[in-house]
């Protein structure tokens, strides 16, 4: 019930209050939950020494420039920006997808070009409860600020 409350929340539903509290503080979310991502990315690469492959360098870019959006919109206060990070992480979203694919399956629909001191994207450093790889975090974290921004959509206005 809660759910069904949270997609399209009336007043008066169960999850109306925890989606407005959501909604309107969409932005400080998707800041902590993209600061969150880019300090595990750099842990892994820095102090794990996992060298990222180019698809790890796409999703970076795609996640690193977010910290820096969300945090000038919180520092200067402006709610228009949720545009743009629905923009970064859909984009993001999918190249993270793509990595999950080829590392569950061998092949993707883009393929990975390893070149220079990349590894293959295919080369699988984490595995928790057999399924929770890097690529499937960062595509998890994608999604979780695509539906923060969502449930703040109508505080823009």
């Amino acid at each position: 019930m809660i759910v069904f409350g949270l997609i399209n929340p009336k007043e008066g539903d169960a999850g109306y209050g925890l989606a407005r509290f959501i909604g309107k503080n969409s932005i400080l979310f998707a800041f902590i939950i993209a600061l969150g991502a880019m300090c595990g990315s750099l842990f892994f690469s820095e102090i794990a020494h996992y060298t990222p492959c180019e698809f790890c360098w796409y999703q970076r870019i795609f996640m690193y420039s977010q910290v820096f959006i969300f945090g000038l919109a919180l520092i200067r206060r402006e709610k228009f920006i949720r545009a743009y990070g629905f923009l970064l992480s859909i984009i993001g979203a999918f190249i993270a997808l793509n990595h999950v694919i080829l590392q569950r399956t061998g092949s993707s629909p883009i393929p990975c070009n390893a070149v220079g001191q990349s590894v293959s994207c295919s080369k699988v450093f984490v595995n928790e409860f057999g399924f929770v790889t890097i690529p499937l975090m960062a595509f998890t974290a994608f999604i979780y600020i695509i539906v923060v921004l969502w449930f703040g959509r109508k505080y823009d206005r």
